[in-house]
């Protein structure tokens, strides 16, 4: 028998366990995207002035950024 699970995330297109839409499909929400860009000085700039959120590495937050990090941890 196949669990409850597996087909739940069949039906979600699992593209990687950690992507962003997988984690909103396994989490039952559908986010109001807008605005999609790969350029991170946007991206910073817009979470900077209350426009937006995001999901950034350390690697790109200097301290020069006016960004607050927070951590993400499982419970």
């Amino acid at each position: 028998m196949i669990s409850k699970t597996v087909l739940y995330i069949a039906r979600c297109r699992l593209y990687s366990p950690t992507s962003f839409p997988s984690m909103c499909c396994l989490a039952h929400i559908r986010p109001k995207v807008i605005y999609r860009t790969n350029d991170i000085h946007i991206i910073k700039n817009m979470v900077a002035e209350n426009l937006g959120i995001s999901f950034l590495t350390k690697l790109v937050i200097t301290p020069n950024d006016r960004l607050a990090d927070l951590s993400l941890a499982d419970s």
